[in-house]
């Protein structure tokens, strides 16, 4: 089966959804399907050499607004004598706009099926546009429910995205799909970063639990939630986290251990603001 991927996010470029397109795509290939990426362009520095028979680069703005992300120029042209060169069985969208709406155009006037995987919530990226605003990110919320509605099948990467888009009015089947972890990529640091942390004179002396999250330092993110369950075990157990020591927290980014002091400014600050408020006064 020949499958044409869309997605407006891809390697080099790290993130959730690129390593899903990615894994997807060699799984994919290793079962004997033909698969074409059509992503934007990134700065050509950023990573290996591609093979042109398998990716398709659209020209984009890149750092859009700032940002490591690539908002693709549209180029009807490039797209459409690609395909038809690859003739798809299928087209699998991976966003509800910009390349999602390539996808969708070429579906109706191809007379293809169109899967699309709802990898996340995209109200909570809004930031990255000017003028963020409630207003926006429900909007977002409609056009990806709309979207939806619109292909013949619908991905989830997890049950709860699943009832969520549900809720939200998404009609079309729904498959659960998780994306999964590649373990030999994070297996040697995770493996060495335990092996670290078992030396630690208090991790030995207080038996302390440890907790790991594997994600980006970003707001979408929601890191907060998870310092005030850390929060929230430190007060449920006094006695083994006592004194000026920090929560007992600690966080792996893409397979690197990452402390307290080197969170963002931003994240930081807001934590301690946290602790301040919600922390018994040890003294």
């Amino acid at each position: 089966m020949k499958i044409c991927m869309f997605t407006n996010t891809y390697l080099p470029h790290v993130g959730g959804v690129a390593r899903s397109v990615d894994f997807f795509a060699k799984d994919l290939r290793k079962l004997g399907h033909r698969v074409l990426v059509v992503a934007p362009t990134f700065p050509t520095d950023m990573g290996p050499v591609e093979d042109n028979a398998r990716i398709l680069r659209v020209p984009a703005v890149q750092n859009f607004n700032g940002s490591d992300f690539s908002v693709t120029i549209p180029a009807p042209f490039i797209v459409s004598q690609r395909i038809e060169n690859f003739k798809p069985d299928i087209l699998h969208s991976h966003h509800p706009f910009l390349m999602g709406d390539t996808a969708l155009r070429i579906a109706r006037r191809r007379d293809l099926p169109l899967v699309f995987t709802h990898h996340t919530l995209y109200e909570r990226y809004t930031h990255y546009v000017p003028l963020d605003s409630k207003a926006l990110q429900d909007f977002v919320i409609n056009l990806s429910t709309r979207y939806a509605n619109f292909c013949d099948r619908v991905v989830a990467p997890s049950s709860s995205i699943a009832r969520l888009i549900r809720r939200r009015g998404v009609q079309r089947p729904i498959e659960e799909i998780p994306t999964g972890v590649d373990a030999d990529f994070f297996a040697g640091a995770i493996e060495q970063f335990f092996q670290n942390l078992a030396m630690t004179d208090r991790w030995r002396r207080q038996a302390l639990e440890t907790a790991c999250n594997l994600s980006r330092q970003i707001c979408a993110r929601r890191l907060e939630s998870l310092y005030r369950s850390a929060i929230a075990a430190r007060m449920a157990r006094p006695e083994k986290y006592t004194g000026d020591e920090l929560i007992p927290w600690d966080s792996l980014l893409e397979g690197i251990k990452v402390e307290w002091e080197l969170l963002s400014e931003k994240t930081s600050a807001a934590v301690k603001a946290l602790r301040a408020r919600e922390l018994p006064d040890s003294g």
